[in-house]
């Protein structure tokens, strides 16, 4: 009897040490970024029922709001861009991505605006709405692409960044809000 016990245990400890292997080669490859983001999620939703997941998870299983714009109106839709800026701005949170920046929302574009949306048109709006008490904006980016002084009172520092095609929103299907950690400021994608 006692031959058969040796046995099982034997049998239960090299599952153990091949699962064990299993893991540390599947986190070893997700860290050189062998393994894709969807087998990476599998993995952080399986390992979290089990245990506190590693750092990496936090990147590859939170996900951001998504947002639906199906409003057209100019103003509406400059509206909805400054506010969840200034969310995104106070909160801080979002997906972790790389270099240190978290993505806060993805505006799904349903209905694109009337006109054509540039950095001014945010800039102004939290400008008259009392926005820039909380998010100023002093350097925006002109029609042409340029760097430019804001011409109006929004603060002394630039914390919006207009990373948008051809420097305004119009028929883009996706806006991205994002905060950057290491420069503290909100980038607007497009």
């Amino acid at each position: 009897m006692g031959r058969y016990l040796n046995k099982k245990g034997l049998a239960f400890e090299t599952i153990g040490i091949i699962t064990i292997g299993f893991v540390s080669l599947f986190v070893l490859l997700s860290f050189l970024g062998v393994i894709n983001l969807s087998v990476s999620r599998i993995f952080c939703s399986f390992y979290s029922s089990i245990a506190d997941p590693p750092a990496f998870c936090e990147m590859t299983t939170c996900s951001s709001e998504r947002y639906r714009m199906t409003d057209s109106d100019t103003e509406s839709f400059t509206r909805e861009i400054a506010a969840h800026a200034i969310t995104c701005y106070q909160h801080k949170a979002g997906c972790l991505q790389e270099d240190n920046v978290r993505l806060c929302y993805a505006l799904l574009v349903d209905e694109h605006p009337n006109e054509n949306i540039y950095e001014s048109n945010v800039t102004k709006l939290l400008e008259d709405e009392g926005g820039c008490d909380v998010l100023e904006n002093n350097l925006i980016i002109d029609e042409s692409g340029n760097p430019v002084p804001y011409d109006g009172n929004c603060g002394i520092h630039d914390t919006i960044e207009w990373d948008v095609k051809d420097s305004f929103i119009k028929d883009q299907p996706l806006i991205l809000i994002e905060y950057n950690e290491v420069s503290d400021t909100v980038m607007v994608k497009a």
